[in-house]
Order: structure tokens, then sequence, then C-alpha cells
């Protein structure tokens, strides 16, 4: 039997997943050209490898007799509640390439890093306790220590008291998986007004009892701290908070996967960063064979001929128009930008000569 795929069960097939050409190459491990060519119909749809039928089946829940039948198989009872749950969300473009840089640099797929996230995210959050814990043991015993040396003497005294109200917060904090220290650090800035507020100085009455921006989150500090004990790891963490995005609670570091990978891709070439950067071509279609050292101008060139001339224009007049806004130019009576052709046409030159 030939191992005809129809395009009209491959189709029917992928909507009942409610999956497109994309995710289905992403699940299954099967080259998108191939998936397009199946889909349109175009070519020979016959005589597909029995690996690539197999992957395609199993990406699609079905028997590789079902994929390769002439009628779509018929839905069993309950099937509906095998089903895949689609789960939408708006992520940054960021988020988007570090999904992406994931899958190139780890070989994990974007589906399995999905799918897997809860699992990610329950691990890191109980290393990040275990590590606060263990913090914890150091401050109990410089704690100690502080009692047995305080004596009678009230500055000491007041040290040591701060000390261990501070450690009693964090231990509670902590066996409340407590994870992003909201509630600690509220008790916190309580204690610390209550301890300004006992002092009678004139001079205090306008500080800011606010805690340092670094204390947001002591997740923070530790997702900070465990990508720098990886030296080799393209990992970046920052203490910023994403305090523009209303979806993500305070608490979730800014972060930044593969730099220096997306950077050895595109090397110098402007259009190639941009074009990968805002989602013009995605990583998966770059050709393997262009990964190689000694093709780097060749994948450069090809990443930047992703970009039409008209998204080229597009993103120069959006870049002049950004740069407008920062200072003042050109700025109509209704408060919109206006951005003549002449500098569109200079930033364009610009970032082909890879100076922007």
């Amino acid at each position: 039997m030939e191992n005809t795929i129809y395009p009209h069960i491959f189709k029917g097939l992928m909507k009942r997943q409610n999956i497109n050409q994309l995710e289905l190459a992403d699940r299954s491990r099967v080259g998108i050209a191939t998936i397009k060519r199946i889909c349109s119909g175009k070519g020979s749809p016959k005589g597909q490898r029995p690996h690539t039928l197999k992957s395609l089946a199993k990406a699609l829940r079905v028997k590789p007799e079902e994929l390769i039948a002439a009628e779509l198989p018929k839905l069993e009872e309950g099937e509906h509640l095998k089903s895949s749950v689609m789960m939408k969300a708006s992520i940054s473009r960021q988020t988007d390439l570090s999904y992406q840089t994931v899958e190139a640099m780890y070989g994990i797929p974007r589906s399995a890093q999905i799918e897997m996230a809860p699992l990610f995210a329950a691990l890191i959050a109980e290393a990040s306790l275990k590590w606060r814990l263990e913090k914890l043991g150091t401050l109990g015993a410089v704690s100690d220590k502080l009692n047995d040396i305080h004596a009678d003497n009230p500055l000491l005294s007041s040290a040591f008291a701060r000390v261990w109200e501070a450690e009693k917060i964090e231990k509670q904090s902590i066996s409340e998986r407590d994870v992003f220290g909201h509630g600690a650090l509220k008790r916190l800035e309580e204690t610390f007004e209550d301890a300004l507020s006992d002092l009678d100085t004139n001079y205090l009455c306008d500080i800011d009892y606010k805690l340092p921006r670094e204390w947001l989150s002591p997740f923070l500090v530790f997702l900070r701290d465990y990508a720098k004990s990886f030296a080799q790891a393209d990992i970046k963490v920052e203490m910023g908070d994403h305090e523009d995005n209303p979806q993500i609670p305070s608490g979730i570091a800014e972060y930044r996967v593969g730099t220096n990978f997306i950077e050895e891709i595109c090397g110098e070439d402007r259009w190639a960063r941009i074009a990968i950067e805002f989602g013009h071509v995605s990583l998966s279609s770059i050709p393997k064979e262009l990964f190689s050292p000694a093709k780097a101008k060749d994948r450069q060139d090809f990443i930047a001929s992703q970009m039409t001339d008209d998204q080229r224009w597009a993103h120069a007049k959006s870049k002049v128009e950004e740069y407008d806004a920062v200072f003042g130019r050109n700025e109509a009576e209704d408060g919109s930008q206006t951005v003549d052709d002449e500098r569109i046409k200079i930033m364009v030159k610009i970032i082909d000569e890879g100076r922007h």
C-alpha cells in the first residue's frame, strides 16, 4: 500500500486537534515544508516515509492507517474528553523568541516547553523556597551570636529584636509557600514604619518607607543568583519588573535566553537581527545546513531576505517616529507624529550599514 495522505483528511485531522501547520511541525518534528506540501496537495503526497507517517499520526492522535484513509475516522464516544485544551495567552515578541531559542539551543520543542511549564515552574518555585530556607539558617546563626553579645546594650538589643522579627516573618513566608514574598515584604514594611515612627526626629518625616527595588521579590534575587551559577549558560535575569504588563504579577523576572546565540546567528547584519526579533522569520525555518560557521554570511543573507521592502520601510518609519516622540520633533497640532519619506530613506540606509 502506498502511504498516501490526502489533503482533506490531513487538514480535517488538524482541525480536530485545533492546531496549525507550525504547531504540527513542532509537535511531530516533521519539517514544515513537508506539512505544507501535504496540505496544499502540490507535488506528490504519496510515498511518505514510514517514520514520517508514524510521527504525523502520533501528533494528530490517530493510527497511521487512519491517516492514509480516504475518509476521516469517526470520533469515538467521549473522544472530545480526550482532546487537548487550547490555551491562549498574549506573550511578548521576546518571549516568543525565547521559546524558539530554547528549542534551538537545547532541542526542547516549543510544544514540550508549554506542556512542561507547570513542572518547570513548580520545580523552580520549590528550589527558591529551599534557597531561602538555607539563607534563613545562616541568619539564625548570626541571630544567635547577636543574642549572646548584646547583653544590656539597648542598641544591640534593638538590632537583635529586628533580626529576630525579620527571621520570624521569613520563616512564616516560606511555610506559606509565599514564593514572591509579597506577604513577607508587606509585613517587613509595616515593621520598619513602626520602628521609624518611634523616633522623635523632624528630619525623618519625609522618609519613604518603601523597601528598595531589589527587594521587590526574593524570587527575583534567587533567579538572578541561580542563573549566574552557570558560567556558560546564555541566560540573563534582570532585576526589573513587568510594570507595563498587567497580566504578569509583580515578582516575575525580566529575562533573556540565548542573547549570545542570536548574536552569533545574525552577526553584524542588522536586518537579520530585526527579522528574527520581530518575527518575520523563525529559527526553525532557517535551513539546517546554514547553521555551519562556514555558512555565516549565507545564513545572515537568508534571514535578512525574509523581510520584504515594505516591511523594512515600515520598520524604518517606526524607528524615526520613535526618535521623534522622544525628542518632541515633527509633532502635528493634533499631537500625532509626521515623518517625511527622505528621513525614512536615511534610516533604511543607516540600518543597511549596520549603524542602528
